[in-house]
């Protein structure tokens, strides 16, 4: 007996039958690809049109899909998020995050999520804020399939004698906001006008209707309420579950209301509480100059103080600028934004009473900025304060016992 060979008899055996075995493949390996596979002896090298030619076939299958695991190719078993390409995730995925409308927003491990840990961009918050460290947190990255309230825009311009060139302006730079809202993808709009007999050449009336009302210097308010109430005729009624906004453009002050009667009127009223903006063109003390063409009749204090609430999420402007062209610019993509709506669906059930944090790339953001809908399971950003594309969030709370 060979003395190299010390293994028992029964390993020895295996040992014996699997170096046949690979011997064999090796030799059949080769046989085939000389032969054009079994039973073929004759065929040309690699002749795949030969009918039944199935040697080089599978080898190149083979090669095929090593090459594919290997590079990294579409659907190869090495591509990531389950062979579906670049940041596909499927719908319910433990890492996926659900808008609104039911797509998917991108997202990340996180505690309780697929592993790999939390995004780095949030550790230090999570680590040292007292707050987070005694919530379970989730993350997910926003990504662009956010969803948009539709949006109703009232207009009020002040119709008093004094507004003459005032109401020329609202004529030219009113396709200003149609042709930036008409821009947004899925954003639905209509725009309601009360300026009495003002014209506005050139809007659409499937998107602006103009409301025979006039406006005097001081009853905007007044009439803003009326037209929510219905009681304005118009032949497009608003429409509920929207994002409503004002502006109001006068040379004067309201009387008779107050901005903290205005705002508590909206506040109490669940198709405007904090969904509904207010913004105003108005005489500002220390910004507006008279002119030949804008004079002051009383600063609009009243208009600028519900503009510049919390609740309404608006803006004032200086009547008196030369050019309204930017003003309405930037109006218009403030209202935009104000309709972007992001909403993060909780994996377990939480506790209503145990507190809520939210970080945005690494800082614990403003309580006010989002709230929690139980009947959701989710956490849902105030309208106008959603995170940007690309934003990394991380989401406090305290699972709900059972």
């Amino acid at each position: 007996m060979n003395s190299s060979l010390t293994l028992p008899m029964t390993t020895g055996v295996k040992l014996i039958i699997i170096l046949s075995v690979v011997a064999c493949l090796k030799s059949c390996s080769s046989n085939a690809a000389l032969t054009g596979g079994a039973g073929k002896t004759g065929a040309s090298p690699g002749a795949s049109s030969t009918p039944g030619a199935e040697g080089p076939r599978s080898g190149t299958s083979s090669d095929s899909a090593q090459r594919g695991a290997n590079e990294k190719e579409p659907g190869g078993l090495n591509q990531g998020n389950n062979g579906k390409g670049p940041g596909a995730i499927s719908k319910n995925s433990d890492i996926g995050v659900e808008g609104e409308d039911g797509s998917q927003l991108d997202g990340l491990p996180g505690s309780g999520g697929a592993p790999g840990g939390q995004n780095p961009v949030n550790d230090m918050l999570i680590k040292n804020d007292p707050q987070f460290k005694n919530l379970n947190t989730e993350q997910f990255v926003v990504d662009a399939k956010t969803t948009k309230k539709p949006l109703d825009l009232i207009i009020a311009l002040d119709t008093s004698g004094s507004m003459g060139e005032e109401a020329v302006k609202v004529q030219q730079n009113l396709t200003v906001l149609t042709q930036l809202f008409s821009k947004e993808v899925g954003l639905d709009y209509h725009i309601w006008v009360m300026a009495g007999r003002t014209t506005l050449p050139g809007s659409d009336p499937l998107k602006v209707t103009s409301l025979n009302q006039s406006i005097g210097s001081n009853d905007a308010l007044n009439h803003f309420t009326n037209f929510l109430n219905g009681g304005i005729p118009t032949t497009v009624p608003i429409r509920a579950n929207t994002q409503k906004a004002f502006i109001v453009i006068t040379d004067d002050n309201a009387e008779d209301v107050t901005a903290q009667s205005f705002i508590a009127t909206l506040q109490a009223d669940p198709r405007f509480k904090d969904k509904t903006s207010f913004n105003g063109l108005v005489w500002l003390d220390g910004v507006s100059k008279e002119s030949p063409t804008c004079t002051q009749a009383a600063p609009g204090v009243v208009y600028a103080e519900i503009a510049k609430a919390k609740e309404t999420l608006g803006a004032v402007y200086d009547l008196c600028a030369d050019n309204w062209n930017p003003l309405f610019v930037d109006l218009g993509k403030r209202l935009v934004q104000q309709t972007v709506t992001l909403e993060y669906k909780l994996k377990q059930k939480a506790d209503p009473a145990g507190g809520f944090a939210v970080g945005v790339n690494g800082s614990k953001i403003d309580p006010a900025s989002f709230k929690y809908d139980e009947s959701l399971n989710a956490i849902v950003f105030t309208e106008g304060k959603a995170p940007a594309v690309g934003s990394n969030v991380v989401v406090g709370y305290k699972p709900l016992s059972i």
